[in-house]
């Protein structure tokens, strides 16, 4: 078993936290596949009735380990995850604060409720990268974030730098982090009874 991704299951409530924080929870080809290994297994789990990811430490996700980036002939692991995130069919929570770049952010748009802490940021560089956003990010984003707000996250300005973090004006739920880690397992265990 990895422990790239810790797993606790409590009440029907399966809280998966990310667990690379001395890389800002980055995703390398390992934490990809185990995290998606884990929702299609919570998928089918009877026990688990709602999700909840986060990040270990300061930071939700700096999306893809550049360092553990490699192109082959085979399906890239991101593709998994991919796949594991739009075929789940139960309640997937959120919580993220620091910083969410990437493949680490896109991920946040297809929760079903996501709980914000203050210092969030986020930054999509695939058009700074010379690279068309992935995993239907730039519809997703339509959907969770006000417009001037989704502008700067793909679009630096003012030449600003590709480290420059957009701060989300208007996602669904919003609250101060100390109340996002109580409610990891109290309103989880609410969404639980929902047909």
């Amino acid at each position: 078993m990895s422990d790239t991704v810790l797993k606790e299951l409590r009440d029907g409530v399966l809280l998966l936290t990310l667990n690379r924080p001395e890389s800002k929870n980055s995703f390398n080809k390992e934490l990809w596949e185990s995290f998606a290994a884990e929702l299609d297994a919570a998928r089918t789990d009877d026990d688990v009735t709602v999700v909840v990811v986060t990040g270990a430490g300061k930071d939700f996700s700096a999306g893809q380990d550049l360092k553990d980036y490699a192109v082959s002939g085979k399906a890239h692991s991101y593709r998994i995850t991919e796949r594991a995130v739009v075929d789940f069919d139960k309640p997937l929570v959120a919580a993220a604060k620091g910083v969410a770049v990437g493949g680490g952010a896109t991920i946040l748009f297809h929760s079903d409720v996501l709980y914000v802490g203050e210092s969030l940021r986020m930054r999509l560089p695939f058009n700074s990268l010379g690279m068309a956003p992935e995993f239907a990010s730039s519809y997703m984003l339509q959907m969770r974030i006000d417009r001037s707000s989704r502008r700067s996250c793909y679009s630096p300005r003012n030449g600003s730098t590709p480290t420059r973090l957009c701060k989300p004006a208007s996602l669904p739920a919003s609250s101060p982090m100390m109340s996002c880690c109580q409610m990891r397992w109290q309103k989880p265990r609410r969404l639980r009874n929902c047909p």
